[in-house]
C-alpha cells in the first residue's frame, strides 16, 4: 500500500457489482477485488473476443476499484485459456483445477498483491496444519510430519487407512438431506457460525444468506429432527465456467470434509 493510499473502510460490508457482462465483489471485509464471474467479451482485445468498443476491461476496472478504495488485493477465476490476459498485468496462477469449467477446460485463480505485506502468511503455521494432511495423502505418505516450508509440526491425525485402534475423526449424523430456504436462513448462519470463526462472506447474518439463495446460490442441509448438522452450498452462475462450483459441506460437531 503506498503511503497516502485509502485506508479501507471496515465497517462498510462488501459489494458485488457488475462491470459489463461481468461480476466482481469488493469491500473491506477482505480487503480485496475479487472477479467472481468472467465473461470474456470484458476482455478487449481476446482472440475472437473484442469487446465493447470504448470500454475498459475487467481488470482496469479491478484497478480502478482498488486504488479508490485501498484494496491489497486483486483476485480472479477464469479459465485457463485467459490466464494469460492477467499474467501480463502482474497477476500469479495461485491453483488451477482440471475440468473446472463445464469438465471441459481447466479454471485458473489468480491473485496480484498490491501491497507486499499482504503476501506474506500472517498465520503460517495454520496454513501447514491445513495443507499436511492433504499433501500427505497426496503422496502416500504417513502424517504428523514436519511442514517442509515452514517447519511447524502437525499432529498425527487418522487417515483413511487407519486401523481401528487408533481414534477417528468424529462421524457427522446421518439425517435427511432437504433443499434449503430463506426460512432455514436463521439456522442455516447459526450452523456457520458454530463452524467457522471467520469466513470470506457475512455467512453468520440470516440476511445475507437469504438474498444469496434468491440470487440462484443452491443450499441443502442434513436435518436430524428439527436440528441443522450440516449444509452443501453450490454456486449456479451462468457462462462457460463454474456451475455448481466450490461445493462444501459443513458439519456440526465434526470437522469441515
Amino acid at each position: 500500500m503506498e503511503p497516502g493510499a485509502p485506508v479501507p473502510d471496515r465497517a462498510r460490508p462488501d459489494e458485488v457489482v457488475r462491470h459489463g457482462r461481468s461480476l466482481l465483489q469488493h469491500g473491506p471485509l477482505n480487503d480485496r477485488v475479487y472477479l467472481m464471474k468472467l465473461d470474456e467479451s470484458d476482455l478487449p482485445g481476446l482472440s475472437g473476443l473484442p469487446g465493447l468498443p470504448g470500454t475498459a476491461s475487467i481488470i482496469d476496472r479491478m484497478e480502478e476499484l482498488a486504488m479508490r478504495h485501498g484494496y491489497t488485493r486483486l483476485f480472479a477465476r477464469v479459465p485457463e485459456h485467459a490466464a494469460h490476459r492477467f499474467l501480463a498485468r502482474g497477476f500469479a496462477v495461485e491453483a488451477c483445477v482440471p475440468g473446472m469449467c463445464r469438465g471441459r477446460t481447466a479454471g485458473c485463480f489468480m491473485g496480484r498483491h498490491l501491497w507486499d505485506a499482504r503476501a506474506v502468511p500472517r498465520r503460517p503455521g495454520l496454513l501447514c496444519e491445513v495443507l499436511a494432511p492433504a499433501n500427505a495423502r497426496k503422496a502416500g505418505l504417513e502424517q504428523g510430519t514436519a511442514c517442509a516450508r515452514h517447519g511447524t509440526r502437525i499432529p498425527q491425525v487418522a487417515s483413511e487407512s487407519t486401523s481401528g485402534t487408533q481414534e477417528m475423526e468424529p462421524r457427522p449424523k446421518t439425517g435427511r438431506v432437504i433443499e434449503l430456504g430463506p426460512d432455514h436462513a436463521p439456522a442455516l448462519a447459526r450452523l456457520y457460525a458454530d463452524t467457522f470463526a471467520t469466513y470470506p462472506f457475512p455467512v453468520h447474518d440470516p440476511a445475507y444468506l437469504a438474498r444469496s439463495m434468491a440470487e440462484g446460490v443452491l443450499f441443502h442441509g442434513i436435518a436430524d429432527d428439527d436440528a441443522l448438522n450440516g449444509h452443501d452450498s453450490g454456486q449456479t452462475a451462468g457462462g462457460a465456467c463454474w456451475p455448481l462450483l466450490l461445493r462444501k459441506w459443513t458439519w456440526r460437531g465434526a470437522a469441515p470434509r
